[in-house]
Parts: C-alpha cells; sequence; structure tokens
C-alpha cells in the first residue's frame, strides 16, 4: 500500500486543486476523501484525480461528478484502472456541495490493496508461512481480525480483486475459526467491498 495524506485548509473559493509529489514514482490505484469534520456542504462534488511525472503535463486517471451525501468525518473511497507509475498526484477540484466554502481535512493515496501483486522491478519476497492474519480495515475505521490459513486469504483477495474488475458477489464470507464458541459448525463474518477502505496481510508458521 502506498500512503499519503495532505491536508487542505479552507479556501475561499469552491474549485481548488490539492496535490502530493513521492520521493519516486509510485501505481496509485485508489484514494480516499475526509471531508471537513462539521461541514459536509464543503466536500468536494466535481473533480479529477490526476497524475503527474513533470508537475506541468497532468493525466487524468479518475473522474468523478455530483458527489454528495458526506458525512461528518466519514471518508469515502474511490478506485480507478491505473497501470502507470507518477511522481506526483492531484485532486482537482472544480465544484463542492454548495458552500461558498470549500475544504477537505485529508487525502489518502494507495495501491490497489496492500497484498496487490507489485509491479515488475518492486516485488516484495514471495511469502513462506502457511497461515496468516488478515486485518480489514473499514471506512469506518472499524479494524476486524482473522487468523486464516493462506489458501483462505488467497481466496478473500482473488473475491477482492475480481470484485474490483466488476464480477463477483458484493459481500464475502470470512470464517472466524479463532471464535467459534457456542454448538455452532461455523461461524462467518460477512464483509461489504463497497465498505472496506483496505487490509493488511501478515504471514506466520505455525
Amino acid at each position: 500500500m502506498r500512503d499519503a495524506t495532505g491536508y487542505q485548509p479552507i479556501s475561499s473559493t469552491t474549485a481548488a486543486w490539492l496535490r502530493y509529489d513521492f520521493p519516486k514514482p509510485e501505481v496509485i490505484e485508489q484514494y480516499v476523501i475526509y471531508p471537513q469534520t462539521t461541514a459536509t456542504d464543503r466536500a468536494p462534488k466535481n473533480w479529477t484525480f490526476e497524475g503527474s511525472n513533470d508537475g506541468m503535463t497532468w493525466n487524468v486517471l479518475d473522474t468523478q461528478s455530483n458527489i454528495t451525501g458526506w458525512v461528518n468525518s466519514t471518508p469515502k473511497k474511490f478506485t480507478f484502472s491505473n497501470s502507470n507509475s507518477y511522481k506526483d498526484y492531484r485532486i482537482n477540484i472544480t465544484g463542492n456541495n454548495g458552500s461558498q466554502y470549500l475544504a477537505l481535512s485529508e487525502l489518502e493515496m494507495m495501491s490497489k490493496v496492500s497484498s496487490s501483486t507489485p509491479n515488475p522491478g518492486t516485488e516484495e519476497p514471495t511469502p513462506n508461512g502457511d497461515r496468516a492474519i488478515l486485518v480489514v480495515t473499514m471506512i469506518t475505521g472499524l479494524e476486524k481480525e482473522f487468523d486464516l490459513s493462506m489458501q483462505e486469504v488467497n481466496d478473500f483477495i482473488a473475491w477482492y480483486e475480481a470484485k474490483q474488475a466488476g464480477s463477483g458477489s458484493a459481500s464475502y464470507a470470512i470464517n472466524k475459526h479463532d471464535n467459534n464458541k457456542g454448538p455452532f459448525s461455523s461461524r462467518k463474518d460477512y464483509v461489504l467491498f463497497d465498505r472496506i477502505l483496505t487490509f493488511e496481510v501478515s504471514e506466520y508458521s505455525k
């Protein structure tokens, strides 16, 4: 996962841009916008998300329009397809939700998922554990932790990436092996794709 956060002070206009320059080119495929805590009418409504390698020529990677329904301090996640690396990224806002001011409290950028296949030349060591702790962070900030086999983790990742590509079910059932209390043959936690902010996989051998 590639992260970057930026704070945008209140602007007296309804259009502005917020830019972040990474130390080296990164492939970004997701971004999360956190609105100002108590003024959701200042939140962005129309914008483009753009990438550049020289800070002058910008390529539009994602376009959003009529984004409403912001809730105080509750982020919205936006995902797009991108295979190119850029050093500079920005959100170019052309309209807000009705206020004479424009504001957002935080912008977070990341690769598709923390366990996605990296770009050639940037691979991390291949995991060699037979189990893993899967931590799923929801857009509300809630973290769900599961102790799973690597096969179960890989099945979850396959579902996530398929759904991100536009196919598959909206929810996924994860077995709660370590918390199967009571007279049940199994217990499952159903997570919704559009409520997932990101997830982390930590392998280990048992």
